[in-house]
């Protein structure tokens, strides 16, 4: 039985590496005749220099321009006038519900936020500790977009609509 379990695996090891070299040319580039060579280059990326020529043995590239690509997807969509005004309601009703925590003997907290909002309406909040004894918020607005907003640990609230952040959703990412 062992001698047919090593044959078996080294029919099977030929058959695999007879498949790849017969498939091998076809992962090939192919280009047409007078087209652009579009392989990739085998240079590695230098920073591009502020003064002077590029070296020839890299490829340049911004790097500030990289780290800000980076970061685009806390960057939010422009929100229409008819968002902006069919929220309008939304929001002044959203703060008065916040302004009111602060009101009460009780410590504010993410649970309270959320309870806040979903008194006036507002479904899927939302919420997160800003690290000062303040809640971060956001929430998608009735007629589109975020309403986004924190309450401070002295019970004063931010609150403004916005577009949707481009990762998606409201509330950014830490």
């Amino acid at each position: 039985m062992p001698l047919q379990l090593r044959t078996r695996r080294s029919v099977c090891r030929a058959t695999g590496a007879l498949a790849a070299l017969l498939l091998l040319p076809a992962c090939g580039t192919v280009t047409s005749p007078g087209a652009p060579d579009s392989s990739p280059s085998t240079l590695p990326a230098c920073p591009a220099p502020v003064d002077g020529q590029v070296p020839a043995d890299c490829v340049p590239y911004d790097p500030e321009h990289a780290m800000e690509q980076n970061e685009r997807y806390r960057d939010r969509a422009p929100l229409d006038d008819s968002a902006m005004a069919g929220n309008a309601d939304a929001l002044e009703q959203a703060t008065a519900a916040l302004e009111a925590l602060g009101e009460g003997d009780e410590p504010l907290t993410e649970d309270g936020v959320e309870r806040a909002l979903a008194d006036v309406g507002l479904e899927h909040v939302r919420t997160r500790g800003d690290g000062a004894g303040g809640v971060r918020f956001g929430v998608g607005a009735p007629a589109g977009g975020c309403m986004v907003g924190s309450v401070a640990a002295d019970g004063s609230v931010s609150a403004e609509l916005a577009g949707v952040i481009l990762d998606g959703g409201c509330l950014p990412a830490h």
